[in-house]
């Protein structure tokens, strides 16, 4: 084993920041495009293209020294600064965004794949945030990811083959990954056929008012008629104290597509006060929904539905936190249809629905606005127990694969330290 910083193994300036903002403007990014790599992209070691800002070719000329290639390994600069992923061959050639900073390792001195473990450690990502700038908004920057210590192994051998049993797991978790892509993907189409399209089953015969466009047994209701909404954060102290001794996980924006891939690791845990907690605890049916970010490093309209089944999961209550909202459907039974109307929105339409609405540097998401025009479509009760049976048993198989996701997860976390260390031969 030998002793390194992070410098040693990466290529001549092979740690960088993505542009700052100055190189790169909200007004820059395009519906169609490049995917830019945003923290907010970051997943369980992953690039997720789930609301993946993108610019056009136009830009692509003066930003080329922020592409990625295989390889490579993104860290969020600010923020959650532990969170990192690699490069594969599918984002070769993304760009590096603001937010980010790019690590291209030298493979003559360290398999990437195995660097990228490395980094993976608790102990090294630990060190990370325990040395990054700032208090409020932790920071990273190149002086302090060049110093990130390691032990490595010597042998490219040796390195090959941990790289070879951590792979195996990654390989059950990217399975379902896509499965769970798939099924997301059927539940939109479902939604569109129903909704967007008016395809329902019955929709040959059924007779459309002029005035509305609808079928006549359906109705609509604006958003801010069917939800209560509250700003999440505001809870006090978030450190431990004799004073406060309730305890209750925060979700932040960036912890969302990790729950929804089955991956609880990285919720915090924090102490508030007990009248917080009784009226911000988060419910079966409740929604987050992100309204904060001044740069697409924020995904303004990122949201996830709360369910039993995540609840059941951590053995203390939930809430959301600041730069979010907690929206509270008024009606049970309309609770799955208002999340999937919010959900589709945001994977097929973001951009035009959510992020025109937005301005300013930091809270710029016109709320009162989005609340009253995103106009909800409600079928007859026959319809809306039909559409809601199927979109239920699509989300119930997405949870068995972020089930299995996570027993994969939990598997080659337990092993990732003992094979570093050399506990564990392979």
């Amino acid at each position: 084993m030998r002793e390194v910083t992070l410098h040693e193994v990466c290529k001549l300036n092979g740690i960088q920041t993505g542009p700052f903002g100055s190189q790169l403007h909200q007004s820059d990014y395009s519906e169609q495009g490049t995917p830019v790599i945003m923290p907010v992209n970051l997943i369980d070691g992953c690039v997720s293209e789930n609301g993946i800002a993108r610019v056009s070719e136009e830009h692509i000329e003066r930003l080329e020294k922020y592409k990625v290639s295989t390889g490579d390994i993104v860290y969020s600069r600010r923020g959650d600064v532990g969170r990192c992923s690699r490069i594969g061959h599918k984002e070769s050639g993304w760009l590096c965004g603001t937010g980010c900073l790019r690590i291209t390792p030298n493979p003559n001195a360290i398999n990437p794949d195995y660097l990228f473990y490395m980094l993976s450690l608790p102990s090294v990502i630990g060190w990370v945030r325990n040395n990054a700038k700032g208090t409020t908004m932790p920071n990273l920057n190149t002086e302090i990811l060049s110093s990130v210590p390691l032990i490595i192994e010597e042998s490219p051998e040796k390195q090959q083959r941990i790289t070879d049993t951590l792979k195996t797991y990654d390989s059950l978790i990217e399975n379902n990954r896509k499965q769970i892509k798939l099924l997301e993907e059927a539940a939109q189409r479902l939604y569109k056929e129903w909704f967007i399209d008016l395809r329902f089953p019955g929709h040959e015969t059924a007779n459309i008012n002029p005035e509305t466009g609808l079928p006549g047994d359906w109705t609509e209701s604006p958003l801010a008629c069917l939800l209560e909404a509250q700003i999440g954060g505001g809870w006090g102290e978030e450190t431990l104290s004799t004073e406060f001794s309730e305890m209750a996980y925060v979700i932040r924006a960036t912890d969302i597509g990790d729950v929804e891939n089955g991956s609880l690791s990285n919720i915090p845990l924090r102490c508030h006060k007990p009248s917080n907690l009784a009226s911000r605890a988060l419910r079966d049916g409740d929604i987050i929904f992100e309204v904060s970010g001044g740069s697409r490093d924020h995904g303004v309209g990122r949201n996830l539905r709360v369910t039993e089944s995540l609840l059941s999961q951590l053995p203390f209550p939930v809430m959301c936190a600041s730069f979010c909202k907690k929206l509270r459907p008024k009606s049970e039974e309309l609770s799955l249809l208002v999340a999937e109307s919010i959900r589709y929105a945001y994977l097929t339409e973001g951009l035009r629905v959510f992020e025109k609405r937005s301005a300013g540097n930091i809270i710029n998401f016109h709320w009162d606005e989005f609340l009253d025009s995103f106009v909800l479509k409600i079928p007859p009760a026959n319809l809306l127990e039909t559409f809601l049976k199927m979109v239920d048993s699509i989300h119930k198989s997405k949870m068995l694969k972020a089930s299995e996701m996570k027993l994969a997860r939990e598997a080659r976390d337990r092993l990732l330290p003992k094979l570093m260390s050399g506990e564990l031969e392979v």
